[in-house]
């Protein structure tokens, strides 16, 4: 299926990434390329004279909008995700035996489930998805080894069942050369300040 990508002042051809994907050519003003899962053409505004390529163009907008609200959401609470690991880890390194250590994940986790169940719970879908790759990102394991490691493989796999059941994986892998290419770079423009809107 074609799809129509219509932005003022762009008028490069996009080109085709080794996946199949397509890569529109960048917007000299911004730099920002978009990426689209089935192909598209890429054509100035005043070129879209068709009601089905101006319809095409303003659902490739909201898709790329959507994707952009999606990870304003779910960005920051993996970089906390990363943080509490990293301090988790410190911590447990300075406790010497094993009961301690289950008595401060057991204390850790309680904190945690208080603070965030409201915040998880208050998630689409697509942000948890899209949460479960920044996770990978952040911390470079996969939300179910995490799950695996800190509490136990019964447990992740209990967790990896209610994902799959919602359409989710908690062992997606984040791919930012490949299938996570939008995402990785929206974080990058959030990381650099280039994505004014982020809070």
């Amino acid at each position: 299926m074609m799809g129509v990508l219509a932005l003022p002042g762009w008028t490069q051809k996009a080109r085709q990434m080794p996946d199949g994907r397509i890569l529109a050519a960048k917007d000299p003003a911004t730099g920002h390329p978009v990426f689209e899962q089935e192909e598209i053409r890429v054509v100035a505004m005043d070129q879209a004279r068709s009601a089905q390529e101006r319809r095409q163009l303003e659902q490739a907008i909201k898709r790329a909008d959507k994707l952009r609200h999606n990870i304003r959401v779910a960005y920051p609470l993996a970089r906390k995700v990363g943080r509490i690991l990293n301090e988790t880890n410190e911590k447990l390194a300075t406790l010497t035996s094993d009961a301690e250590k289950d008595r401060y994940l057991k204390q850790l986790e309680k904190t945690l489930k208080e603070e965030y169940t409201p915040v998880i719970y208050r998630l689409t879908l697509s942000q948890g998805k899209i949460l479960i790759k920044l996770i990978h990102r952040e911390t470079s394991a996969s939300a179910y080894e995490l799950v695996r490691s800190y509490r136990s493989g019964a447990t992740a796999l209990f967790w990896q069942t209610v994902a799959k059941f919602f359409g989710a994986n908690l062992k997606n892998a984040y791919d930012p050369q490949g299938a996570d290419a939008a995402i990785e770079m929206i974080v990058r423009q959030i990381e650099t300040g280039e994505d004014r809107y982020y809070f």
